[in-house]
């Protein structure tokens, strides 16, 4: 360990014995604990003396871990003059004393988007703190949300980890081999997902005569088959996993900022997690923010334990305290995601936790079931009518704008024919050049009218058969295959004793995100619809296997995030969890772990941080609307906005920064 000035200048290497505690915790700054004494006996001489970095250990300065770690001072206590005690939490914590303060604007995590005004995140980090951010691929860019194209993407990770496996530890034949067999599962699902795609489609096609449609299943189908292609050729040494993934890889992803004035900690490991569903790591000697997908966190099995090998004492903790099975979603400006959805919600539900422990009743468990395999089944044409409706609204918006320039220039021409039909300026021919190219308008303006007419009687139409797939994917109107409604009164009523409800309100998604907002919001109910469970363990005899990554990769040994299974002989059962944290006492040569049924531990829901954003907005409206009441008072509605101090705000300037490879 080497300690450094606040700028990094080395002042001298403090001996390993000197610590006390590391800890460390996914999501979490990790921190180190040191006890150095005053004096110490020289052994040449047997004199004794001054500890030479004893007056040096101050707050602020920085402390260097086997070259890998840097942590920075927060606590100096000193016992009795004769020892000075030293905390110090890793280096992000500096992000925790530096302001962001932003509002109504867009941003990218890396990439500089030519056409859009956005910040780029990392360049305004480093202009601001010194610090970058590095993120995957699957946090930088937008990937298709399709279910297929997803399974798709899972096949490739899992690809891609059975590579780096292979390219790290050579002698890791079970894992690999277990990774395969899940690659087959996976690869099966979703060849039976995309025949029942394609027969819902074709089966929706005969229902209906839209030539749209028909155009688009038509493509849906191509895009299907080369996808299966694609799969059937994975199989081959040549095929390029890395490759594929840059195929399905789309546009950066974009995020919106209604109103942002915390800390750069706070606002990366909340806002920015929240909003990219990330998690987040630190290299702290580089300075960098290091954002990854949960996925790649991998689950290979770094330790099976039991009371009969490392565990020396055992403590269960079951907590439902943030049990949700309904999360009702807010986007920005209180986007709800209603017309979203196929149920017409609000919301969205997630009961498997209850249905899976039998504390449902058989028929209302046997009735949701039956729901969702309807809902499932009625979906697509909900979406297909869905996605009309938008298409017909769009080619209306067109249409009107075209409307409204033929107007003009009929209005243009008819003041045109009545300035030369005056005499004595009269020109016969000119005039009669105007009538006909009048006439010619005329008919112009009455057929967009003519069209826009019968896009309304479509939008009308195709409205009211997707209100119908809507009222049948409500509960208390569902209906089965036969017309019989699914839920009885007392089921509906039963099901009431299960609704665990949240709000998850997220800023950054605009309306035009709906799709995302929603895909994201389904990932965080997944993960609160079950209770957290967590064990706290002692255990002996691996202090040498333990390490701490990045979080990306693995080479053999135990790391943050890696899945441990936990075997109980009385019961002849298993449970799978994950470390998530490790407290070291050096000295005492202990080891405490933390793991839990959950990769990680995320805050959502609207938090103190959110309200005060809520009451902040609130007040910035009606201070915006004092303006308002003012012109009211004295009937001065016609003042122009330079006027009014409001708009005349001087613009924040925005570092225009780089793209960062």
């Amino acid at each position: 360990m080497i300690l450094k000035t606040i700028s990094g200048k080395p002042l001298g290497q403090i001996p390993q014995n000197a610590i006390t505690e590391i800890s460390k915790k996914i999501n979490s700054s990790h921190t180190i604990s040191l006890k150095v004494p005053k004096y110490y006996m020289d052994l040449l001489d047997f004199s004794q003396k001054t500890y030479p970095l004893y007056s040096a250990l101050k707050n602020e300065r920085q402390l260097e871990l086997n070259g890998k770690d840097i942590f920075i001072i927060k606590s100096v206590e000193i016992t009795n003059d004769d020892y000075i005690e030293v905390k110090a939490k890793s280096k992000e914590i500096r992000l925790k004393e530096i302001d962001i303060s932003l509002e109504d604007t867009s941003y990218t995590l890396i990439d500089k988007i030519d056409d859009k005004d956005n910040i780029v995140l990392s360049d305004y980090l480093y202009s601001e703190t010194g610090w970058k951010i590095q993120a995957t691929d699957f946090i930088r860019y937008e990937f298709p949300v399709e279910p297929y194209i997803n399974k798709y993407k899972k096949i490739l990770i899992s690809m891609k980890n059975i590579k780096d496996i292979q390219d790290k530890n050579k002698t890791s034949l079970d894992e690999i081999m277990k990774r395969k067999e899940l690659i087959e599962k996976d690869k099966k699902e979703l060849s039976e997902a995309i025949g029942k795609d394609i027969e819902k489609k074709a089966k929706q096609l005969r229902e209906d005569g839209f030539e749209l449609i028909k155009e688009r299943i038509a493509e849906k189908k191509k895009e299907i088959e080369g996808l299966i292609k694609k799969i059937e050729e994975s199989n081959s040494p040549s095929f390029d996993i890395d490759k594929a993934l840059e195929e399905l890889k789309g546009t950066p992803k974009i995020r919106h900022i209604e109103s942002v004035n915390k800390k750069w900690l706070d606002f990366l490991e909340k806002d920015v997690c929240s909003s990219f569903d990330c998690c987040i790591d630190y290299d702290t000697i580089n300075k960098i923010v290091i954002l990854y997908d949960e996925i790649e966190l991998e689950n290979h099995i770094g330790l099976y334990l039991s009371k009969d090998n490392y565990i020396k004492s055992l403590e269960k903790e079951y907590n439902t305290d943030k049990l949700v099975t309904r999360m009702v979603i807010e986007g920005n400006e209180n986007m709800d995601i209603i017309s979203a959805t196929c149920t017409g919600e609000k919301y969205i539900e997630n009961f498997s936790y209850f249905m899976e422990i039998n504390e449902m009743s058989l028929d209302l468990k046997n009735a949701l079931t039956k729901y969702y395999k309807m809902v499932e089944k009625r979906e697509p044409t909900w979406k297909l009518y869905a996605d009309e409706i938008v298409n017909r609204e769009n080619q209306k918006n067109i249409l009107g704008k075209d409307f409204i320039h033929a107007e003009k220039t009929l209005y243009m021409l008819n003041d045109k024919l009545e300035i030369y039909n005056v005499p004595p300026k009269e020109d016969k021919e000119l005039i009669g050049k105007l009538a006909k190219e009048i006439t010619k308008q005329r008919d112009e303006r009455d057929r967009i009218k003519s069209a826009i007419e019968k896009l309304e009687e479509d939008i009308r139409n195709l409205t009211k058969s997707r209100d119908n797939i809507v009222e049948l994917c409500k509960k208390p109107t569902a209906t089965d295959d036969d017309g019989k409604l699914i839920f009885t009164t007392a089921l509906l009523d039963e099901l009431k004793e299960y609704i665990y409800t949240e709000t998850y309100k997220n800023d950054s998604f605009l309306t035009e995100y709906v799709e995302d907002l929603i895909v994201l919001s389904k990932k965080k109910l997944l993960d609160k619809s079950y209770p957290t469970r967590k064990w706290n363990i002692d255990v002996a005899n691996f202090l040498d296997r333990i390490k701490t990554p990045y979080g990306v990769s693995w080479n053999g040994d135990l790391s943050l995030g890696d899945l441990v299974v936990l075997y109980d002989r009385e019961t002849d059962s298993e449970e799978f969890t994950f470390l998530n944290e490790y407290k070291h006492m050096v000295r005492d040569n202990k080891l405490k772990i933390t793991l839990s049924n959950k990769k990680t531990e995320k805050e959502d829901g609207l938090t103190i941080s959110d309200y005060l954003t809520n009451a902040k907005n609130a007040l910035r409206d009606i201070d915006s609307n004092r303006y308002l009441n003012v012109l009211l008072k004295y009937n001065r509605m016609n003042v122009p906005k330079e006027f009014i101090s409001k708009y005349n705000l001087p613009k924040k300037k925005r570092p225009d920064g780089t793209v960062i490879n």
